[in-house]
């Protein structure tokens, strides 16, 4: 799918990055390496069962609860009652969101698969990117208050593990990065094996293009991990306040939902202009290589997102909780 979760650019980045990692040989992080995506389960979930081209969307979805419980785990070091509060918290939010949000994410798959018939613009794929943020933003906003309550029963070692956790996660992905982005053929190198996991090897005429787009488009990539450590420090900081204030669970949770409207958009914690014309440049990037697909590139690609969608009716046929 051409479009995913990835706070460092955008949804519109699936193509550009897709199949990411949390680091070179860890373990599935969606589209990319930001703080929000880890921190938002809906966007987890959704890179859980769309990141990997080798496991099949049921597959993903089935193993969705061990595998966010595994990753919670190894950042907070869940005691017996927190684990099992999470789990039976997890387990009754994707019961819910296999019922509710599948469809529409079929809905969607769908959609993108018919743009394929015709040439995509850079707008229509931020309108799509806007309506999947938004919805992922409502998904997680159902989970609010199980979430922090699950943060009020943190103490305080905990909250330092969280905070050495994401530091670490942070420069790690950042001296990655800074490795993909020394150069245009370096980026180039990056963007191509994304493109190619989607549409087949690229022909030269195409790899010309794409690198005559990286180098008319620079990137501004720095940005988004600033953006990543205001929004970590942000959270662990209501999280210690937390601890001192003990607030009713209504109030955490509305505390809670503050930081994660401002922390899931695109343009806060980033000047807006600047954020704005690279979101637009790496869309430009991938409607381009989009429209530059040869009609048998893009039946892979309506393949692919055909199967998707089959999986996502399947999984919704099914009734079963995961």
């Amino acid at each position: 799918m051409p479009w995913t979760a990835n706070r460092n650019g955008s949804f519109v980045e699936m193509m550009g990055q897709a199949g990411g990692t949390e680091s070179r040989g860890g373990a599935p992080e969606g589209a990319g390496n930001s703080l929000r995506a880890r921190l938002r389960i809906s966007v987890l979930l959704f890179a859980v069962v769309l990141a990997s081209g080798c496991a099949t969307v049921r597959f993903g979805y089935d193993h969705a609860e061990g595998m966010i419980l595994f990753w919670a785990d190894r950042y907070l070091d869940f005691d017996r009652e927190q684990e099992q509060f999470a789990r039976m918290a997890l387990a009754s939010w994707l019961q819910w969101h296999r019922q509710s949000e599948v469809p529409a994410y079929r809905g969607l798959l769908l959609e993108a698969q018919a743009m394929l018939a015709q040439p995509v613009d850079a707008e229509q794929l931020l309108a799509l990117e806007e309506r999947i943020r938004a919805r992922l933003l409502g998904e997680i906003e159902r989970a609010l208050p199980e979430l922090a309550r699950l943060g009020l029963m943190l103490n305080g070692a905990q909250i330092d593990r969280l905070e050495a956790k994401l530091a670490e996660g942070t420069r790690k992905a950042e001296r990655e990065r800074r490795d993909d982005e020394r150069t245009v053929e370096t980026r180039l190198e990056r963007y191509r094996g994304r493109f190619e996991h989607w549409i087949g090897d690229l022909e030269p005429s195409q790899e010309q293009t794409l690198r005559t787009l990286l180098r008319e488009h620079p990137s501004h990539w720095q940005d988004g991990f600033a953006a990543r450590r205001r929004w970590q420090a942000a959270l662990v900081a209501l999280l210690r306040e937390w601890q001192k204030a003990r607030p009713a669970d209504a109030i955490a949770t509305e505390r809670l939902g503050t930081w994660l409207k401002q922390a899931a958009d695109p343009l806060v914690g980033q000047d807006p202009q600047r954020a704005a014309v690279a979101r637009l440049d790496v869309a430009h990037i991938v409607t381009a290589m989009i429209n530059s697909a040869t009609p048998a590139q893009k039946a892979k690609v309506r393949a692919r997102l055909a199967d998707y969608a089959e999986d996502f009716r399947s999984l919704t046929a099914s009734g079963r909780g995961p």
